[in-house]
């Protein structure tokens, strides 16, 4: 995200105003922002690529999801899980091609 949406999103989230474009008149909005990265923000915020106020306004309830590379033993049981899903949703015949795990 550019430092000049990064200014526009804390500047809404500060305010809670939201001046749509070619509108004279702000409105109020409440929200809740859910913001996800693949980047060490402090690293970010050091290079001058995010804002530091910016980070602690979102940084409200921090919390870290381990890549699927740590806990590749989950791949089998996610993917049984979206092929479920999937194929309901599609009106197809299930296929088991992800091996069961022997418990």
């Amino acid at each position: 995200m550019s430092l000049r949406t990064q200014s526009k999103v804390l500047r809404v989230l500060e305010e809670q105003r939201l001046e749509r474009w070619a509108r004279t008149r702000r409105s109020r909005v409440d929200v809740r922002v859910i913001a996800a990265t693949n980047k060490k923000l402090e690293d970010e915020i050091a290079a001058g690529r995010f804002r530091e106020d910016l980070f602690y306004r979102l940084n409200v309830i921090p919390f870290n999801v381990p890549p699927l590379r740590d806990h590749a033993e989950d791949i089998p049981i996610l993917a049984r899980h979206f092929l479920a899903e999937y194929s309901a949703a599609y009106g197809r015949k299930r296929r088991n091609w992800v091996k069961q795990r022997s418990e």
